[in-house]
């Protein structure tokens, strides 16, 4: 048995309805739809306990702190909030093949910089 290709998607959470979040939910339930793929999202402007994010299908990860210690190191960053702040965690955890992320290149440049 083949193992599945490994797929993290990074951008503003796919149930958001801004432009990038539109984009990503087309993408990522035709992605997920093939079933080729394993697939996990990394959603910034999401909270761990946004009840949106129950309705997807893949694996979900939220970008925003969930406790005052993480906010204090959150807010000393202002890249933070396009997924620095959890990309390399997420990395260790999902493992994935590819990363794809399609924004604007100043949002992702910290990939990479990522030793992952």
């Amino acid at each position: 048995m083949t193992q599945k290709l490994k797929i993290l998607w990074c951008g503003e959470a796919s149930f958001l309805n801004t432009g990038y979040g539109v984009y990503a939910r087309e993408v990522l339930n035709r992605l997920y739809d093939t079933g080729k793929y394993e697939i996990a999202e990394l959603g910034c402007y999401s909270s761990i306990d946004n009840p949106k994010r129950f309705d997807i299908r893949w694996r979900f990860y939220s970008n925003l702190p969930c406790n005052q210690v993480e906010s204090e190191s959150y807010s000393n960053n202002p890249h933070y909030q396009f997924g620095e702040w959890r990309f390399e965690d997420v990395c260790l955890d999902f493992r994935p093949d590819v990363v794809m992320d399609v924004r604007d290149w100043w949002m992702l440049e910290y990939q990479e910089r990522s030793p992952y």
